[in-house]
C-alpha cells in the first residue's frame, strides 16, 4: 500500500485520527507524518489524498509549532524549508498547532487543532 517517490515511500491513510495519533501510527509503520520540501513533492502527496469523487480531503502532514508557536517544524526532524500556506497564514491561531493540507479551494496548508481528526499521510525512508 506504499507508493515510491523520490527515494521515499508514502501512504495515505483515510482513517481519521488526531495529529498525535496519526504520528504514532506512522512511527509504528517505520516513518513519520510526511514532510514536504518542494512544489513537486506537495503535488505528489496531494495526489495520494485524492478521493474517488475527485475531492481532496484535508489531511494531516508532519508540521507542528506546539513547542514554540509560530516556529514550524517537521516531525521527522527535517528543515522546514518549503511552505504552501493559505494566504501566507502561518501564524499560530489560538490552539492551532498542527498542520493540515488540502485547505480551501487552492488546497493549501492551514494550521488546525491537534485534536481534530483527519486522514493523514505517512512517509518513510527505504
Amino acid at each position: 500500500g506504499w507508493t515510491y517517490y523520490d527515494e521515499q515511500c508514502y501512504k495515505y491513510i483515510d482513517s481519521e485520527k488526531t495529529w498525535i495519533e496519526a504520528e504514532f501510527y506512522c512511527l509504528f509503520e517505520g516513518g513519520n507524518l510526511a514532510s514536504i520540501h518542494s512544489d513537486e513533492q506537495n503535488y505528489f502527496i496531494k495526489g495520494l489524498t485524492k478521493g474517488d469523487g475527485h475531492d481532496f480531503p484535508q489531511a494531516w502532514i508532519g508540521g507542528f509549532d506546539a513547542i514554540y508557536p509560530g516556529y514550524w517544524m517537521w516531525s521527522d526532524g527535517s528543515k522546514f524549508n518549503y511552505d504552501n500556506w493559505y494566504h501566507d497564514d502561518y501564524s499560530a491561531h489560538d490552539g492551532y498547532h498542527c498542520l493540515k493540507m488540502n485547505y480551501h479551494l487552492k488546497l493549501e496548508w492551514y494550521p488546525d487543532y491537534c485534536n481534530s481528526t483527519l486522514g493523514f499521510v505517512c512517509c518513510k525512508q527505504i
